[in-house]
């Protein structure tokens, strides 16, 4: 038994398993640290728009992952390429989780973890069980609401922005703690004077992301092209800026020997495959299907640089893409156009060179600089980054925060709160 508190912990989580998102291995994570833990979630159709195979229909659902009880409450599919689909999917989770939350959690929980990537709804579920049961909430933030709108385009309303802004204050004033990805995110969320109690948790990779040597067979060798792979991975949307990448690609063309994978799903992948073709640019830039996670350490192995791309815009600077940890982890060079805390981290690790968002000519030339490196060198910019890694993102270190964090949420509950519903387990 490990040592503290243990605790009945409620993550709720618009995506889990068999979606593949961050939270999976933290909810196993904290069933193996002895929490009990229960997983209130939608359907999973996440990235392809429709239910996967055994899943849809009307009715709650329940099943055990790993250790974890998964309740998953009916939604309706995002589609595909549809903004409004989108919208409904996010509002149908909100909706019907605050709905039936009360009713469908059976078994008082002692802590909600919120995690919160797009949209800020997702937290609703969590305010209307708090209103029932008094149960403290913290709130893990992924995706900054509205910047995160802004940056996209999808918000250009001032009363609208300023709607978005009410309701994460309502809803960080009804949080117990707030936890942020970045630390860029605690002065822009203290500035609204919502919360004082802002800690900063970055995102960790999965336990497979690490250094690997791929065998001569490996399928993943077929992705690439014969000679310098820069790789991007990932969901292909606005806030990625595909644009820059295709342009650097334009711009190196005359050295044939420079390719670009691009592997992932996402908005605007369609866009590129047409831009991939009416630029001429087949031989040099390749566009890769969704893998699955597991075998991308893999391919990180074979290519001789990965690619982090953010658009110019209000979030870019504040954000940490999660990419970012798993391309650490894996000990390979890191090519970037990104500002801010991005840009910091690749800097500051020596795990690769890094332009602003948006500097076409600066993308290119470092991709060439990295290009005319020695095999030497680039290792020691990978060894860089794995050391980086492991002193600031180390995944068993950040379980402890935040298992110390959410045992702190418990203990600080106000008197007209229930305690703890488990007992304390003495320190050893």
């Amino acid at each position: 038994m490990f040592p503290g508190v243990i605790m009945h912990v409620l993550i709720v989580s618009q995506y889990f398993y068999p979606e593949n998102f961050a939270i999976n291995e933290i909810a196993y994570g904290l069933v193996n640290r002895g929490h009990k833990v229960t997983v209130l979630t939608g359907m999973p159709n996440y990235p392809a728009g429709h239910f996967k195979p055994g899943y849809g229909g009307l009715r709650v659902r329940r099943e055990a992952i790993n250790g974890a009880s998964v309740i998953r409450v009916p939604i309706l599919p995002r589609g595909r390429e549809s903004f409004w689909l989108l919208a409904l999917n996010y509002l149908s989770f909100a909706f019907l989780g605050s709905l039936l939350a009360p009713f469908i959690i059976r078994e008082r929980p002692d802590v909600i973890l919120v995690y919160q990537l797009s949209p800020l709804t997702v937290a609703l579920p969590a305010l209307a069980l708090r209103l029932v049961k008094r149960i403290p909430i913290v709130l893990w933030i992924q995706d900054i609401w509205p910047e995160s709108l802004i940056a996209v385009n999808a918000m250009t309303s001032s009363a609208a922005v300023a709607a978005i802004r009410r309701l994460a204050v309502f809803i960080y004033r009804r949080c117990r703690m707030i936890l942020v990805q970045s630390p860029a995110y605690i002065s822009p969320i203290r500035s609204l004077d919502a919360n004082e109690d802002i800690r900063y948790l970055p995102n960790s990779a999965s336990s497979y992301f690490r250094p690997m040597i791929a065998s001569s067979d490996a399928p993943e060798r077929q992705l690439l092209g014969k000679g310098f792979n820069v790789v991007f991975t990932g969901n292909i949307g606005s806030q990625q800026d595909p644009e820059i990448i295709l342009a650097a690609a334009e711009l190196l063309r005359n050295i044939p020997n420079i390719h670009w994978v691009i592997v992932g799903e996402g908005r605007l992948r369609e866009w590129v495959a047409n831009e991939i073709q009416k630029r001429h640019l087949s031989q040099t830039c390749h566009l890769v299907d969704w893998l699955a996670p597991e075998r991308m350490p893999v391919l990180y192995a074979l290519a001789d640089a990965l690619l982090v791309t953010l658009s110019p815009s209000c979030i870019s600077g504040l954000t940490i893409p999660s990419k970012l940890q798993c391309y650490l982890a894996c000990g390979r060079p890191i090519v970037g156009a990104v500002d801010g805390e991005s840009k910091r981290i690749i800097d500051e690790s020596g795990a690769g060179l890094a332009t602003c968002s948006g500097n076409l000519q600066g993308l290119a030339n470092a991709v060439l600089c990295l290009y005319g490196m020695s095999p030497q060198q680039r290792q020691s910019m990978g060894q860089a980054a794995r050391t980086y890694y492991e002193e600031h993102f180390e995944w068993e270190n950040l379980l402890r925060s935040l298992d110390a964090y959410l045992i702190e949420a418990c203990e600080c509950a106000s008197s007209t709160e229930a305690p703890l519903s488990h007992e304390r387990i003495p320190a050893k």
